[in-house]
């Protein structure tokens, strides 16, 4: 059964919950996630709630990541803080490391989540337990300090009232107790001698077994049911003489301070035997000395290096380990105070830093600092724990590097899986009309064939353009009819399955990304691919439905595509068809595509809808909703007609290629061509024709010239010269910000790389034409 765990998500988008939550049910954890989305529900929830992460998107509306962040830190809380952008800068993402987040992810890299939720959450696990232990530790030092101290009032003190009076005293300031005293026995009753502290009520009261001994060693007073008192017996030569009582902010004792009380217990028998009787003397002495052998062997076994200075800054004690850290020799405790390290003697709590000892051996030296306050509050000891960690963060390092290669390898192999697919069709097909040249109808046939992969590639490329830049992809005006055909034939060639298409020869038009859409589309047919492994038919069909409305589906009312896939697979059984969408159900270990839920998202942030229905042992259809463009928007978005090209077009590209392809682009177009390498070049050739009367139809320029200006500067230089320039931006960054809204930067028109010869035509029409006017 999973552990189950709290998250405080800040974010925004019910959709990226929705693909967060899928993404953390690969995790070994179940999760109760709670979303808040403004700065007041973020502090509430912690200050009310436990968590154990916390997940936050970089931008909110009125609200960053940052802001979160700092919010965080004011709750002094050590949880795991995981900063999830689609947008964040590598620049921004170290900022916000160096801040205190620990660890940052990119929506389109979700696929990351998981690994980096369990280690985030085992490093904290990690870091509970160093604290539990630095806690011990401090324990011990505690332990130290009060049997030191007590050890000297005994040595030092010989009546008894006044040393058990200090020992009292001593148990509060020293031990952490908030009273402290003690009661002998006497006629049935406990009688009170000292005690030290905050006293609210007699702390004791008779117990039939006291008489007879042992004596009970935790009581509770009836008065007080909520307070715990510890009575620790005195024995003065095996007969019970008093107890010593302590009182404790906790509901219960320790069996470490059950232990150190009762050895304080023993320490102070021992010394009242001595006052009592001088034949004791010589065992007390020798109690103590194992007393302290004992506690000195403990210091020096422990791994960390212990260092106390006592109430004058002076050294009081440092055992092996601490002098090594430090890089001291021989016991060399008699060093004056500047001789520390100030480095470390400024610390306060725990910190981490980079410190090179007296030998010159560089180290990551874990620091914990504590004071020990005498009966006024003043500090009158400090004790530092030390610690070498420079292995561990080596090795945390190093398994971050692996982490990232590990994420570059699968993203590396994955871009190398569908490009080598797509460039075994373009390829095929290249060969196929090679080896046909003598029949120009076949060799049509195969270029036109080899096309598809290749316009396939080219959304591919513009998608991990977009990934890498972190921008917005272009959306245009497309006939999904044709999209799904070609689709549909690529992803089930070379299968045993039969494609069934009953769609017409009509258009659809929609405006969209085809590159997600397309993923959607090829997704379904995986998955209908993987439902039948030993073949099977899938019919493809389209119909148009005009003035729909789909409230079950929130469809509002327009004109809608559907687009439907009926397999003849397994069939889906009715228990999981209900969830397919949800992000937290798999029923395979393994998958391919955007995942059933992503294809739900993005047909919503299209404006669409989708749904399935299934039979077992007969199949599943599912069905695809998208919004046509209405007749006056088709007339908006009509795709201009190639015609005949006039005039002259500048070509600005610093690639030889590209140069030469467009320049017999415009020819066969019938323009008139000069290219050109560098943006100076142009410049000063658009001013010679200018000078000349040379008309100059328009200019195609390139937004990124290596070693000197791009198209957006060359534009610039012109407008000054000639403001009714006629210009159109081209790039390979789909998400250029001219590309995406030229008009914005002086611009007619955009030309994406790659482009064919009737996407070049179409752009110079409509850009001529808008200057014509």
């Amino acid at each position: 059964m999973k552990a189950a765990l709290r998250l405080l998500l800040v974010e925004d988008s019910e959709d990226d919950e929705f693909l967060i939550k899928r993404e953390l049910a690969q995790t070994e954890f179940s999760w109760y996630v709670e979303r808040v989305t403004t700065p007041q529900a973020l502090k509430q929830a912690l200050q009310t709630s436990e968590w154990d992460l916390i997940i936050s998107d970089y931008r909110l509306p009125g609200f960053s990541g940052l802001d979160a962040l700092t919010i965080f830190q004011e709750s002094k809380l050590d949880i795991p803080f995981i900063v999830l952008s689609g947008m964040i800068g590598e620049d921004l993402a170290v900022e916000m490391m160096k801040k205190g987040a620990h660890d940052y992810i990119m929506k389109n890299a979700l696929k990351r989540l998981p690994r980096a939720v369990e280690r985030e959450i085992r490093e904290s696990r990690s870091r509970k337990a160093q604290r539990a232990s630095d806690a011990e530790n401090r324990l011990l030092t505690r332990y130290y300090q009060l049997l030191s101290q007590t050890n000297q009032a005994i040595v030092r003190i010989l009546d008894p009232s006044s040393l058990l009076s200090t020992i009292a005293s001593i148990a509060v300031h020293i031990g952490g107790f908030i009273w402290s005293g003690f009661a002998t026995w006497s006629d049935n009753h406990w009688q009170l001698e000292t005690s030290f502290g905050e006293e609210t009520r007699e702390p004791y009261r008779p117990f039939a077994e006291v008489n007879s001994f042992p004596f009970t060693s935790v009581i509770h007073a009836s008065e007080e049911p909520l307070n715990v008192y510890g009575l620790f017996p005195i024995r003065i030569q095996g007969r019970p003489w008093g107890a010593f009582l302590i009182k404790t902010q906790e509901d219960q004792l320790s069996e470490e301070e059950i232990k150190l009380m009762s050895a304080l217990a023993a320490d102070v028998a021992f010394a009242l035997e001595a006052r009592f009787e001088s034949q004791f003397r010589r065992e007390l002495d020798r109690q103590l000395a194992q007393e302290r052998e004992r506690l000195s062997l403990i210091l020096e076994s422990m791994a960390d290096g212990i260092l106390a200075l006592d109430s004058l800054g002076k050294i009081a004690f440092l055992n092996q380990n601490c002098e090594q850290l430090l890089g001291w020799e021989n016991h060399q405790a008699s060093f004056a105070n500047e001789e520390l390290p100030p480095e470390i003697l400024a610390i306060t709590g725990i910190k981490t830093i980079p410190f090179v000892n007296k030998v010159g051996k560089a180290l990551a030296l874990e620091v914990g600092s504590t004071t020990v306050s005498n009966r006024q509050g003043s500090g009158i000891s400090r004790v530092f724990l030390l610690r070498d960690v420079s292995e561990q963060e080596k090795t945390d390092e190093r398994l971050r590097q692996l982490e990232k290669m590990e994420s570059i390898g699968l993203l590396a192999g994955g871009i190398a899986h569908d490009f080598n697919n797509l460039l075994t069709g373009i390829f095929g097909f290249l060969q196929l009309a090679k080896m046909n040249s003598t029949e120009p109808t076949k060799v049509e046939m195969y270029l036109e064939r080899a096309l598809n992969p290749f316009n396939r590639a080219r959304n591919l490329t513009q998608q991990l353009l977009t990934f890498a830049k972190g921008g917005q992809p272009l959306k245009k005006r497309f006939n999904i009819a044709d999209m799904v055909k070609n689709i549909s034939e690529f992803t089930l060639s070379g299968s045993s399955i039969v494609l069934t298409n009953r769609q017409d020869d009509e258009a659809y038009y929609i405006l969209g990304n085809e590159a997600q859409l397309g993923q959607v589309f090829e997704n379904l047919l995986m998955n209908a691919k993987q439902a039948m492994p030993q073949g099977g038919s899938l019919n493809l069909s389209m119909a148009k439905h005009l003035d729909y409305e789909r409230s079950d589906l929130k469809l509002e009312r327009g004109d809608y595509l559907e687009v439907a896939f009926e397999d003849t697979g397994c069939g889906i059984p009715p228990e999981s068809l209900k969830k397919i969408f949800d992000p937290f159900f798999t029923t395979k270990k393994e998958g391919t595509g955007l995942g059933l839920s992503i294809c739900f998202s993005v047909l919503r942030k299209h404006g669409g809808a989708i749904e399935a229905d299934s039979v077992m042992g007969r199949g599943s259809t599912f069905r695809v909703y998208l919004p046509l463009l209405t007749a006056e928007e088709e007339t908006n978005t009509q795709t201009l007609p190639s015609s005949a090209g006039q005039g002259l077009v500048l070509f600005l590209d610093d690639e030889e290629y590209a140069r030469s392809i467009a320049a017999s682009m415009l020819e066969r177009l019938g323009y008139a061509v000069e290219v050109f390498e560098h943006g100076e070049q142009l410049e000063t050739a658009y001013q010679e024709h200018q000078k000349a009367g040379v008309p100059i139809g328009a200019m195609i320029l390139d937004l990124t010239i290596k070693g000197g200006p791009g198209g957006l500067d060359v534009l610039k230089s012109l407008k000054q010269i000639d403001p009714q320039v006629t210009a159109i931006a081209s790039s390979g960054y789909s998400n250029e910000s001219a590309l995406i809204d030229p008009l914005k930067y002086g611009f007619s028109g955009s030309l994406p790389k790659p482009f064919s010869m009737d996407e070049l035509s179409e752009v110079l029409v409509s850009a001529l034409k808008k200057s014509a006017r």
